[in-house]
């Protein structure tokens, strides 16, 4: 089987089971200085293009992601399944983050208060604000 067909169905039966970390990952990357860093992050879709992330071009993340690979950890507990896929981040084409952006869920964490408080739902895309895409390897 095709190992992304094989996440997307682990994770749509995750869904089925409301696992709390359905929409979750966590994006190991490696600092200039060879620290280690994980964080969690919004895992938006997974398709064969790769797992679909929103991501912030401002932050300290991603001038680590722009320099070397890095690798997402999905944990689905309720169906005794998590990955690891390492690979890439490429910057996602803007009509996909248009569609990202669109169906972002309010109310949902601190970034999403963060983004309704300084920027509303209907508001244009600032510069910061970037949508990636980390590829299966």
């Amino acid at each position: 089987m095709d190992p992304v067909a094989e996440i997307i169905d682990a994770r749509q039966e995750a869904r089925k089971y409301y696992d709390p970390h359905v929409d979750v990952c966590f994006l190991a990357t490696v600092t200039v200085q060879g620290r280690p860093e994980v964080r969690a992050v919004s895992l938006r879709d997974i398709d064969a293009k790769g797992f679909g992330l929103l991501l912030n071009a401002t932050s300290p993340k991603w001038q680590q992601l722009t320099t070397s690979q890095c690798c997402l950890h999905l944990l689905w507990s309720t169906v005794r399944r998590q990955y690891r896929v390492y690979g890439r981040i490429e910057a996602m084409e803007p009509e996909r983050l248009q569609q990202y952006w669109q169906r972002k869920a309010m109310g949902h964490g601190c970034s999403n208060t963060t983004m309704r408080h300084f920027m509303p739902r209907a508001s244009p895309f600032p510069q910061g604000v970037i949508s990636s895409k980390a590829l299966p390897h």
